[in-house]
């Protein structure tokens, strides 16, 4: 049993590194697209443009078509965001802040109060979000608890440029820059510590899977993790010089980076290791998110916007202090997962099938047990993984019969 359980995660292991191929996407325009994003599989928006012009793009079919958005305004956009599928916010030049209600239909103009350049932007709810720009010699980051109507600046004299800004959380939010600038805040960005990142290099983007762990990353292959909240932010190899501008995760283990020179870089280990993906192109690519597990998008100069679909994850062998059992297995209707969990730590489920693709997600478990129906659970063999917010705690496997 232990064997054949060793080689069945061995198996989705090599799915899970396998390169994926990414597909060319018609953008519509011949602009840089600075930023993607994503509020489910088939609606997106993406943000660029030129040196004298700024443009909003929209899909509703997955990325087969985009449509541009109307609205007034002559700022190349840096950054956006949608916290819901109807309220959405970009940000540019010249301290400008674009909000739509409508799911892009209709955009309203605004800005921070200053002339910065606004380079990313990260809301927590429809009312509370933070952005982060500079005028070249030194930096802020506003903050907004009113949709958007007035920022409040935090000045940060001792950075001359930020980048990105992601919260995991309402209360804990992170943002990077020049010189290796990391700083935190644990409440909504009423003070912010800088924090110690053992590097001169400029960081580009920021992004955290919970509170404590978390990835940045910059120019020239330039990689850094936290599994502490950022007391401690530790060097990973990257194995590329090129800049890498943009980096996601799908979760503890699972994430992507993208880059100068059609850069796309993956990682099923947390970071330990990464694989080249096929993106087909050679521009620079400036964004990466994934809506979901199994779908993900790129976007970058010249109009580029490349799509993967039928993405992959790992189930490797994790040496755990936690194992788990399942009892019955097989099983027709339902099967019960135990497992140690005496703190009661927040951990999540996820069922992959015999091709490493994700059938099941269960999230939030805080007991020492979750049940697994066979509602649209095909007779088979599917393989299980039990994650907290920093490691893969358990394996298992359980057929369907």
């Amino acid at each position: 049993m232990k064997k054949t359980l060793l080689i069945a995660l061995l198996a989705i292991n090599q799915i899970g590194n396998a390169q994926t191929n990414w597909t060319a996407q018609t953008s519509g325009t011949a602009n840089t697209i600075q930023s993607i994003y994503f509020t489910n599989t088939n609606i997106g928006y993406s943000a660029g443009g030129s040196n004298t012009a700024r443009e909003i793009l929209k899909t509703t079919n997955g990325g087969t078509t985009w449509t541009s958005q109307t609205f007034t305004g002559a700022s190349f956009l840096w950054g956006i965001h949608f916290p819901t599928a109807t309220t959405g916010y970009a940000v540019g030049a010249q301290g400008s802040v674009y909000k739509t209600t409508t799911s892009g239909v209709s955009w309203t103009a605004s800005t921070v109060g200053t002339s910065d350049v606004i380079r990313s932007v990260f809301f927590t709810d429809t009312l509370k979000g933070f952005a982060v720009g500079d005028n070249g010699v030194s930096s802020k980051i506003y903050k907004t608890i009113n949709g958007g109507t007035s920022w409040t600046p935090h000045a940060v004299t001792t950075v001359s440029s930020m980048y990105s800004v992601h919260f995991p959380s309402a209360m804990v939010g992170y943002v990077v820059g020049n010189n290796g600038w990391i700083s935190k805040t644990i409440d909504a960005g009423v003070t912010w510590v800088q924090q110690t990142s053992a590097t001169s290099n400029r960081f580009l983007s920021v992004y955290f899977v919970s509170i404590d762990t978390g990835y940045a990353v910059g120019l020239n292959g330039l990689m850094r993790k936290t599994i502490n909240g950022g007391t401690n932010w530790t060097t990973l190899t990257s194995g590329t010089p090129e800049n890498l501008n943009s980096c996601f995760f799908i979760d503890a283990d699972t994430g992507y980076v993208c880059g100068t020179n059609g850069l796309i870089i993956k990682t099923i280990n947390g970071g330990t290791t990464w694989t080249t993906q096929t993106s087909n192109t050679t521009e620079q690519l400036n964004s990466i998110h994934l809506p979901t597990s199994s779908v993900g998008y790129v976007s970058g100069t010249n109009g580029v916007i490349h799509k993967t679909s039928s993405i992959t994850t790992s189930v490797s062998e994790n040496n755990s202090d936690i194992n788990s059992t399942n009892y019955p297995n097989p099983f027709s209707n339902s099967t019960t997962i135990k497992f140690s969990n005496p703190t009661q730590t927040k951990c999540s489920l996820t069922l992959y099938d015999n091709q490493g693709r994700t059938v099941l997600t269960i999230a939030d478990i805080r007991t020492e047990q979750v049940i697994i129906e066979r509602i649209n659970l095909a007779k088979g063999t599917y393989i299980y993984k039990l994650n907290t917010d920093k490691q893969t705690i358990a394996n298992g496997k359980i057929s369907v019969e």
